[in-house]
């Protein structure tokens, strides 16, 4: 639960990060942030489907150690992933 919400911290941050974009420059970068969350979403949810979650998507109740790993790694992942592209973008419009 504690990596799920820092995972989508960082989904939001992006999201927020692509809308403001979308006002100044890019007006595609608007679905692009939706996408974003959409994406997020549907990998863990059908991820644990494949493993045969009874509630795939669940953050609290009991899920199998093997579901419990993997979204573990998941939210990590997004985290660590998310949070480099984001500051790699903030970095490169503050240069400009």
């Amino acid at each position: 639960m504690i990596l799920y919400r820092i995972a989508i911290l960082t989904i939001s941050s992006i999201q927020g990060f692509l809308v403001a974009k979308s006002i100044e420059k890019k007006p595609v970068c608007f679905w692009f942030g939706g996408l974003v969350y959409v994406i997020f979403t549907w990998i863990i949810f059908f991820t644990q489907f494949l493993l045969g979650e009874e509630n795939p998507g669940q953050l609290l109740g009991v899920t199998s150690t093997l579901a419990s790993l993997i979204s573990i790694i998941y939210y990590s992942a997004v985290f660590f992933f998310g949070y480099q592209w984001l500051a790699r973008e903030l970095n490169k419009d503050a240069k400009l």
